[in-house]
């Protein structure tokens, strides 16, 4: 079994070989037994059209290509007309799904070329195997993933866990450790989403282990404080200069839930301001112009608030000023149209999205200590780009700061923090103040722990590592993007990173949602199909701490060999692009 970590994949019925780079190649059609056994009929062959030539087809094909009797599947190979990308799927000889090449092609085309000549069909063609674009590649790959899906689907609604869907099904992972994902049909990925950029320290690490595994002999959960809830405070509170005392709950969605709540108690004022594009979690103070249909969002100066979702309160939309981002003009226009009413502003510093300025920052800082307004900072994403979050690096203080992802170790979180004068609005030891927070399972011990021992792993050394990786991540793909006629390009920072199909800078909401998304589902598949995982739509994607240099140049290498067929597939990509960039 080969190793994950040297970018092959287990599998125990097929060696591994580099397909050549020629002007064509050969695939391969999956048929149910070999022939010694009974079981293969003529219907079992894949894209050859009718009965009469597909026993002939099956003829030829036993004549030249037998297998052991005993063997429970046999493949065959057929004329491409396309070459198949580099570790094209396929099947091995044992059934088992595999990344396979073939050193002598020459060969195997040869012995198949008089199959398309004596029968009046041609033998399968690449993109009948591949079913538009890769997809085929990818339903080939995963029968277990489609199985899983199909009995999810009859009890959970999308047979999904959130509202992300991977048509035409999601994979299903099996386990995971380290840097690596395996899904349920054995094959290994190098993870570079690290679920939605919680597991900063990769999976499964011995501290967050050892952590937890003492905690569950201590007790899961108590109803009481034991005492891990003030040291991880603690911690957080010794990292970032704005919180001098902090909350925690279950969720990133919680966190800004009553962030808002506390900042509307402390103003006394109704209305808040979030940025279009900005995703805050799902309730409905914040879910509203997460991603627009840009012809109801009004204009880019003074964008129009839209429900995000159906079953929002008629009014959630009325009490959310939506702010363009990085537009200081535009920002300090409609903050002071609102001053009377806001009473904060809301800001994610989408740092592995845009290309973003610490000055925006500052400005906003100065606006909103202005007119009186809270200043929050979502940094439940950023908090990864160092020790002290985004806020240490653009040298900002806010008001208010909400956590998750990362200081929960892989476990549920949620945390609000900021200064002592508006969180104890929260203190319910005296006497009462009108505003509550409560949840079973807010400050759970165990995630606790894994949350302390994750936050002691990342010291100044850890940062640097993970930040210099990302850079050189961001630079190798900026190389090769630049190499190709297609506009794609790479924005984040720290050890964040998002691509894009699209020509012009990448600074706003707008800007990001005229990217062609068209190519994105190939470009994601063909990651897959190189054992490549990253998020469904490249953006957000994410370094841990046991990410090595020879995972990230696999990536690159593994992008400059996808730009081009992903091109082709789309056809229009070059043109959209050019036209994007007024050429």
């Amino acid at each position: 079994m080969m190793n994950g970590r040297s970018g092959r994949y287990p599998n125990p019925s097929s060696s591994f070989r580099s397909v050549p780079s020629v002007p064509q190649a050969i695939t391969w059609i999956k048929m149910s037994a070999g022939p010694g056994t009974g079981g293969a009929t003529s219907s079992q062959v894949k894209g050859v059209p009718n009965a009469r030539s597909r026993a002939a087809f099956m003829t030829r094909l036993r004549k030249h290509y037998g297998t052991d009797s005993g063997s429970s599947g046999w493949a065959v190979p057929v004329l491409a007309r396309e070459p198949p990308a580099v570790n094209q799927v396929a099947y091995g000889g044992l059934s088992d799904w595999s990344i396979t090449g073939w050193s002598d092609t020459l060969r195997y085309l040869q012995r198949v070329q008089h199959l398309g000549r004596d029968e009046k069909e041609r033998p399968v063609e690449w993109e009948t195997i591949s079913q538009s674009g890769s997809e085929g590649a990818y339903r080939e790959g995963s029968p277990r993933s489609r199985d899983q899906f199909e009995r999810a689907i009859r009890s959970m609604p999308g047979g999904a866990k959130g509202a992300y869907f991977y048509p035409p099904y999601p994979l299903t992972i099996d386990r995971a450790e380290g840097c690596q994902l395996y899904d349920v049909d054995g094959r290994c990925f190098i993870d570079f989403a690290n679920h939605h950029t919680a597991q900063i320290l990769g999976h499964g690490h011995p501290a967050v282990l050892e952590a937890v595994r003492g905690q569950l002999s201590r007790g899961i959960a108590v109803g009481g404080p034991m005492g891990v809830e003030a040291a991880l405070a603690e911690e957080l509170c010794r990292r970032i200069d704005s919180i001098d005392k902090i909350r925690f709950c279950n969720s990133g969605t919680e966190a800004t839930l009553h962030a808002v709540r506390l900042a509307r108690a402390f103003t006394d004022r109704p209305k808040i301001a979030k940025f279009e594009g900005g995703y805050h979690g799902s309730h409905d103070a914040v879910e509203i112009s997460v991603a627009p249909p840009v012809d109801r969002a009004g204009p880019a100066s003074a964008p129009r608030p839209v429900p995000s979702t159906g079953g929002m309160a008629p009014q959630a939309a009325a009490e959310v000023v939506v702010l363009p981002y990085d537009d200081e003009q535009a920002v300090e226009r409609l903050l002071i149209q609102h001053r009377d009413e806001l009473a904060c502003v809301l800001f994610d510093p989408k740092v592995g999205m845009y290309q973003t300025r610490p000055a925006f920052a500052q400005f906003l800082r100065r606006m909103t200590r202005q007119h009186q307004m809270l200043l929050v900072f979502d940094e439940i994403v950023s908090f990864r780009v160092g020790r002290g979050g985004y806020q240490e690096l653009c040298q900002v203080t806010p008001d208010l700061t909400t956590l998750g992802k990362i200081i929960g170790g892989g476990f549920p979180v949620g945390g609000v923090g900021g200064r002592s004068d508006i969180m104890d609005l929260f203190d319910n030891s005296g006497p009462p103040t009108g505003l509550g927070q409560s949840g079973t399972f807010s400050a759970h011990p165990v995630t606790m722990v894994a949350g302390l021992a994750t936050l002691e792993q990342l010291d100044d050394a850890a940062f640097h590592q993970l930040n210099e990786l990302g850079r050189h991540l961001r630079s190798g793909l900026e190389k090769c993007f630049q190499r190709v006629p297609q506009q794609a390009q790479i924005v984040g920072q720290g050890s964040l990173f998002s691509i894009y199909f699209a020509a012009g800078p990448l600074a706003d909401y707008r800007s990001a949602a005229e990217a062609d998304s068209t190519p994105v589902r190939d470009a994601v598949r063909h990651c897959l199909q190189r054992g490549l995982f990253l998020n469904h739509n490249l953006v957000m994607n994410a370094l841990s701490l046991v990410t090595g240099e020879a995972e990230v140049e696999r990536l690159i290498a593994a992008w400059s060999e996808i730009l081009p067929p992903v091109a082709r597939a789309d056809g229009a990509l070059g043109v959209a692009a050019a036209n994007r960039a007024g050429t």
